[in-house]
């Protein structure tokens, strides 16, 4: 019954080592977490579209709680603090979509859809 009234904490966290540096010494990466005003969704599985000198661009998995389901959106972070900037949906259909993953001009994502 319990569970009923918990909700998951998922996040978005970037670490900004090399895959070397994340094998060899994993007890002391900085993971600098992803900032934002929402308190009534998550964001999960993070695929890293694009970067420039300012903006990390990352297509994730967005749920609304009340939805109940996932679309995929397009993040727009300051690489310097962190924050959420820009959140523009890319991909909502009337069933879950999760793990965005970019295949030249495609995005292909996973999808559930009950019946």
């Amino acid at each position: 019954m319990k569970e009923k009234f918990l909700i998951g904490a998922w996040n978005i966290g970037i670490i900004e080592s090399s895959i070397d540096q994340v094998f060899q010494d994993p007890d002391h990466l900085k993971i600098r977490w992803l900032k934002h005003k929402y308190r009534d969704r998550y964001f999960a599985d993070p695929f890293l579209l694009g970067q420039d000198e300012k903006y990390y661009y990352i297509l994730t998995e967005e749920d609304v709680f009340y939805e109940g389901r996932g679309k995929i959106t397009c993040l727009t972070v300051d690489k310097k603090t962190m924050q959420l900037v820009k959140k523009e949906i890319i991909l909502d259909e009337e069933h879950h979509l999760s793990y965005p993953f970019v295949y030249g001009d495609h995005i292909i994502p996973e999808g559930f859809l009950e019946g």
